[in-house]
């Protein structure tokens, strides 16, 4: 399964869940980050990398994403789709460098 199945799956999900309710989807769990208080980074090769990414927003731990190491289209893709998926858990993104950014998900301060 590609990353692109991955999001259209889940987003079919999502679309008929919301679909039953007649809202606008809720994040269910809370988000008590008191972990180490380290957060990982995360270094992507390739577009096919982001899938992995966003997993770890849905557990409700924020990344840092370095976004330098891949070409600047490929940075800009990658940069897109963690954009829908931050909107889409409502969560939060900030810049911390030029190609490096923090993610984190809802009840996260960053």
């Amino acid at each position: 399964m590609g990353l692109f199945d991955f999001v259209t799956k889940s987003n079919r999900k999502k679309q008929k869940s919301r679909e039953e309710t007649g809202n606008r989807p809720t994040q269910t769990k809370v988000n008590d980050y008191s972990g180490s208080g380290s957060i990982e980074k995360c270094c992507p090769k390739s577009f096919d990398d982001v899938a992995a990414i966003i997993d770890k927003l849905l557990l409700g731990e924020p990344v840092i994403v370095d976004v330098s190491a891949v070409s600047s289209q490929t940075a800009q893709r990658v940069m897109d789709l963690m954009s829908g998926a931050i909107y889409a858990i409502d969560g939060n993104m900030g810049e911390l460098t030029k190609d490096v950014y923090v993610f984190t998900p809802r009840g996260v301060a960053r």
